[in-house]
């Protein structure tokens, strides 16, 4: 037997989502912004992927000398939720297949955290978190040694050109 209520379900849900794309894109995009902005601002600090050319909701960052499992628990614990490496891979506690695809060394793609928003996430919520991230990895990084964390390769994407030691 057919599910029919699903199949129309699923069928309203498409017309929504697609009549309501372009805005979603667009807000998407803003919230991201937010997000990136930590790429600027924050001291070593760098965007991992193209700038423009990817998903509209999400940002990678690479924060030197802030481990993502110790950025992801301080932020936990303020309400705040980010990831570690892909969502479909978030069971594992390797560095990220993805960012060392992209030629991240070990080092870099644990030092790397993922955030993702949608059309629910508002603006204030999204510079809500992006302060709880600064704050996180700064204090992250006055208790790190970078002997804790280990170093990048000079050929590392992740540091060249930045102010990292």
């Amino acid at each position: 037997t057919e599910n029919v209520p699903g199949i129309v379900s699923m069928g309203k849900a498409a017309e929504v989502a697609l009549r309501d794309l372009e805005r979603n894109t667009a807000h998407c995009r803003a919230v991201r912004d937010v997000f990136d902005g930590l790429a600027v601002d924050l001291p070593m600090t760098r965007l991992n992927g193209h700038p423009d050319a990817r998903l509209p909701n999400t940002t990678n960052l690479c924060c030197l000398y802030a481990d993502a499992m110790s950025i992801c628990m301080a932020l936990s614990i303020e309400g705040v939720f980010v990831g570690t490496g892909s969502a479909c891979a978030s069971h594992t506690q390797e560095p990220s297949h993805v960012l060392r695809a992209m030629g991240l060394s070990d080092q870099a793609a644990y030092c790397s955290i993922r955030i993702s928003g949608g059309p629910s996430v508002s603006l204030e919520d999204a510079e809500f978190a992006a302060e709880r991230i600064r704050q996180a990895v700064e204090t992250i990084r006055l208790v790190t040694a970078p002997e804790d964390i280990g170093t990048c390769g000079d050929d590392c994407p992740c540091f060249v050109g930045t102010d990292a030691p």
